[in-house]
């Protein structure tokens, strides 16, 4: 047979598999569009039905939410400032059980009534609280877990003049619609714009306070999409509709299971199977035909493509002289070299991730290691750590039992905190996340794990958490000291009346006398607790430095070992500062212990006093300076010093090198330094020693001591209103004014004293009143008595409780403030500087 016979039986053959392979494209069209059609039909009828289940709890949402707000309404009018009725509002929470808390904040987000009463609430700051921030953009939102019985509840806020009004709500019902969509095994959910569950057919989702929004059909329904969605549910597939609802900012999900949505169409799919098995019998029989004539060219293609599975990239293309083999052939060569330049950039990804990356399999046979990972676990080489088992490198070999199960079952796990172990057997924390790569027959082939060591951060919350437990107990010491100063206010007070009644009696004056010095020593007590506390009102004084740093000394001196001595250099001229003597107090106490523990030999520790002026050129070497004045104040030990490495982070807050401390001694210190408007500054060397150096800027001129006696003072104060809750403080306080010649009218309760005083007005010259009080405090009775009277003259007394913000106000107002426990003589000084 000639050569133009071959060809012509050769594109024979093509033609009759081309024939054939068209025939068979054209069954496959055809099938694929009836599948197609049939599947927008049942996608249609499906919405329908969907959109049916979403109306249901569209309408009944609405109707309980515009229930609820309709009753928040009438609440809030019994709550307004002009109709404030708390025991109607009361009496009205009582018959709707669906209401559990009702909260009143001002527009700073400050706690100022609650229902049911909870003192403890009060004035508590939720400014910053999920709640809050809702509040201000809709008039529903949530669920939200309250800590106060640590249950999530749905929140509805009104605004009345300067208030929000908060309530929490168990909306009845809800779950009820919803478990009927269940045993229609109806899926339905409803979350938020942020993805967050508000809620489900299954409570435990909303109660585990879930957020969906890495959901990738989430996503899609929270934007709008109007079409049916696909999406995965635990494993398994599901079809779901989203609506959005407008009262509640969010959008709800009906649906059901894939297979029974479309279980018309998976029938259909077992006959186009049967088809599709027909027509691969079909082409196995062409291609016999044609392989007589296409074999060389497809052995020398399957040639090249097993020198790239053996990593052999650089494979010339082979030349068949038929087009499209010779195209398949130079596609070849060409993705040879593709797929070797992204091996070399996942290897380069591989070697350049922080994250250590391990290649292993369920046996714990290690494939591959990258670079991060031989130095987290602290191998010399790759080939040693290759030559480990998975199961060496955990701390508890349980861990890894759990985490292969769900790696068997859901094919991986995310996040997972595991403690591990380096070479030398250190436990170290980290996070594992693992994916499980399978074969076509679903087994395991390996398993992928990245691995992010948490140690630090673990130290750092476990640093925070110190932190938090030391607040605590700095509330629970003011707390204490509050209450002590109210007992030594009734001691000191008595006393004081007794040696007015007794100052003709020198046995009696004797006795007196001992009891005002023991309570000068209680009061010299109570200001070290407050020290403690690192939590007061500020109260800024001028004071000499050099006298005031001699009697901080007598403070810190109990605080110090035996083998630790302390000497003061003061400087030869008084230096006046403007500081609040408690935190200074604070500075000097915080750098004394940080002392004691860099001397655990013994030493010693000795504070300097200078003056120094910073000019022009000064502050080029010192930043934190300003042209001017200071006063230096060195603090320097005999101690082990600081390394270099880390003095540059003593002072940042939770930084610390010792076992058990917080890392707030010195960031405190730092921070206490700036509030009075100076620096501070450190010098060491490993073994000897450290010196701290405070700058304050100095003031002009000492504060003026009065000399004036009482008999000399003036308090002009004929009739005095007394607010006071504790009935022992306030007995003694009326004893005294008394004892002064004035009238007095007293009261436990703030708002009696308050209808009290709108009859009597223009009768009172000065109102005295306790800060902290249960009903009303002192700061919001001074409120509503100045709109009664604008020019009253208000006292206030404090015992130094937790209520820093407070105090603090009432300073920048230039209210007056009288601390507990007070002599009659500072009680007439404070009278007559507030009638002055």
């Amino acid at each position: 047979m000639g050569k133009g016979a071959r060809m012509k039986n050769t594109f024979h053959l093509y033609i009759l598999g081309a024939l054939i392979t068209l025939s068979l494209i054209i069954i496959l069209l055809t099938n694929a569009g009836f599948h197609i059609f049939s599947k927008k039909q049942i996608e249609k009828e499906i919405s329908q039905h969907y959109q049916t289940y979403i109306n249901l709890f569209s309408f009944y949402l609405e109707r309980a939410i515009s229930e609820e707000y309709r009753e928040l309404e009438t609440i809030a009018n019994l709550l307004s400032a002009e109709n404030y009725n708390r025991e109607k509002v009361e009496l009205l929470l009582s018959h709707k059980p669906s209401t559990k808390y009702l909260f009143i904040l001002d527009r700073e987000g400050l706690i100022k009534d609650t229902f049911p009463k909870s003192q403890d609430l009060l004035g508590i700051d939720l400014s910053y609280s999920p709640i809050f921030r809702s509040a201000s953009k809709s008039n529903f939102s949530g669920p939200h877990v309250l800590l106060i019985d640590k249950r999530p509840y749905y929140v509805m806020s009104k605004l009345i003049s300067e208030k929000i009004v908060l309530v929490f709500l168990d909306i009845p019902g809800i779950n009820s619609i919803l478990e009927i969509f269940k045993k229609q095994e109806i899926y339905a959910f409803v979350v938020n714009k942020m993805g967050s569950v508000l809620f489900h057919t299954d409570e435990r989702v909303v109660n585990e306070g879930t957020n969906l929004s890495d959901l990738d059909f989430v996503k899609r329904g929270i934007y709008g999409v109007k079409e049916l969605i696909e999406g995965e549910v635990k494993g398994d597939k599901y079809i779901f509709k989203a609506e959005n609802i407008p009262s509640l900012n969010g959008v709800i999900f009906i649906g059901m299971p894939y297979y029974k949505a479309f279980f018309v169409i998976l029938g259909l799919r077992k006959k186009m199977v049967l088809i599709l098995l027909f027509s691969v019998i079909l082409s196995i029989v062409i291609s016999l035909i044609l392989s007589g004539k296409l074999s060389k060219p497809i052995k020398e293609i399957l040639k090249m493509i097993g020198k790239i599975k053996e990593g052999q990239y650089n494979v010339a293309p082979y030349k068949s002289g038929l087009e499209e083999f010779d195209i398949v052939s130079d596609n070849l060569s060409e993705m040879a070299k593709g797929i070797q330049d992204r091996e070399l950039k996942l290897q380069k990804i591989f070697d350049a991730s922080m994250d250590a990356i391990i290649l292993s399999n369920s046996d714990g046979d290690v494939f591959d290691i990258n670079d991060a990972g031989i130095k987290m676990f602290e191998y010399e080489n790759k080939e040693e750590a290759l030559k480990i088992k998975t199961w060496q490198v955990y701390q508890d070999i349980s861990e890894r039992i759990i985490i292969l199960k769900e790696l068997e079952l859901e094919g991986y796990v995310k996040d997972f905190e595991v403690t591990f172990k380096r070479k030398n057997g250190e436990p170290f924390y980290a996070l594992l996340s693992s994916s499980v790569v399978r074969d076509e027959k679903g087994g395991i082939l390996f398993v992928v794990s990245f691995i992010k060591d948490i140690t630090e951060k673990r130290k750092l919350q476990a640093q925070l958490f110190q932190a938090q437990k030391m607040e605590s107990i700095g509330r629970l010491t003011g707390s204490i000291a509050h209450d002590f100063n109210n007992i030594l206010s009734v001691i000191l007070g008595s006393n004081q009346l007794i040696q007015l009644t007794a100052k003709d009696n020198p046995k009696i004056q004797r006795h007196t006398e001992s009891i005002s010095k023991g309570v000068e020593r209680a009061k010299d007590f109570i200001r070290k607790l407050i020290v403690f506390t690192k939590s007061h009102a500020m109260e800024f004084k001028v004071y000499d430095i050099n006298e005031l740093i001699k009697e901080e000394i007598k403070i810190l001196k109990p605080t110090l070992r035996e083998d630790i001595s302390i000497e003061f250099e003061p400087y030869d001229t008084a230096l006046p500062v403007n500081l609040d003597r408690t935190q200074f107090t604070q500075i000097l106490l915080n750098l004394t212990v940080n002392t004691i523990d860099a001397i655990p030999d013994g030493g010693m520790i000795k504070i300097v006093v200078e003056q120094k002026k910073f000019d022009a050129d000064a502050i080029k070497i010192y930043p934190f300076a300003k042209v001017g004045e200071y006063v230096c104040i060195s603090f320097t030990d005999t101690g082990t010093g600081i390394s270099k490495n880390i003095i540059d982070k003593i002072f940042d807050p939770f930084f610390t090198t010792k076992p058990e401390g917080t890392g707030l001694g010195l960031a405190t210190v730092y921070t206490i330094v700036k509030r009075h408007k100076g620096f501070i500054n450190v010098y060491s060397e490993e073994q000897k020693g450290t010196t701290f150096r405070i700058y304050l800027p100095l003031s002009e001129q000492l504060d003026k001591v009065s000399e004036e006696k009482d008999e000399d003072i003036s308090i002009e104060i004929r009739n005095v209103l007394i607010v006071e809750d504790n009935n022992e403080v306030r007995a003694v306080v009326e004893e005294m004014l008394k004892s002064m010649g004035i009238n007095v009218l007293s009261f436990s309760d703030g708002f009696e004293a308050l209808e009290k005083f709108k009859e009597i007005k223009d009768e009172i010259d000065l109102c005295l009143f306790d800060i902290v009080m249960p009903s009303i405090g002192g700061l919001d009775l001074s409120k509503k008595i100045r709109e009664i009277k604008p020019d009253i003259k208000i006292l206030f007394m404090t015992g130094y409780a937790n209520n820093v913000v407070q105090i603090n106000a009432l300073i920048k107002e230039g209210m007056k403030i009288l601390s507990k426990p007070f002599t009659i003589s500072e009680f007439k000084k404070k009278i007559s500087e507030i009638k002055n």
